[in-house]
């Protein structure tokens, strides 16, 4: 008969998976902060007084609008100065186009799909709602028509 081996197992000692040594103190220091505006920080911007952020703003702005008196409705020229004065590191050409702002608004875009209770509508000097692209409601001015092309038939 055959001698049988012994066999001894072997103690394997774990071994660490070797680390990669970064030199984080040195990226730190060579990465500057970004900021975007006056004493801000990069990320999403800070109103100046209120603190929201700028949907959050727009949406507050068109809701106190809709339920402010008459006399105290502002148009869009004084919600876009509002903006920009909110937000005065930004340089955002959407600040001067509130339409488009207020249409987001009013299907519920601004506020995570819940659409306002109220409506928020462009309004003149004077508190009354503005009828389509900026006409004042009876107002004579009618748009011109586009000028069709016609059909032939063959």
């Amino acid at each position: 008969m055959a001698k049988k081996k012994k066999t001894t197992k072997k103690k394997v000692s774990k071994k660490t998976p070797a680390k990669r040594v970064v030199k984080k103190v040195a990226r730190k220091a060579a990465t500057k902060k970004r900021t975007c505006g006056p004493g801000g920080v990069a990320g999403r911007p800070k109103g100046k007084t209120t603190g929201l952020g700028i949907q959050a703003y727009w949406a507050l702005l068109f809701k106190q609008n809709a339920s402010a008196a008459k006399k105290n409705r502002m148009t869009d020229a004084e919600i876009s100065a509002a903006m920009h004065k909110e937000f005065p590191g930004r340089e955002s050409l959407v600040f001067d186009r509130v339409s488009s702002v207020r249409n987001k608004y009013n299907n519920g875009g601004l506020t995570g799909g819940i659409i306002p209770a109220k409506e928020s509508f462009s309004y003149d000097e004077d508190g009354n709602v503005r009828e389509g692209r900026g006409r004042p409601k009876g107002s004579k001015n009618k748009p011109k028509k586009k000028a069709t092309r016609k059909k032939f038939s063959r």
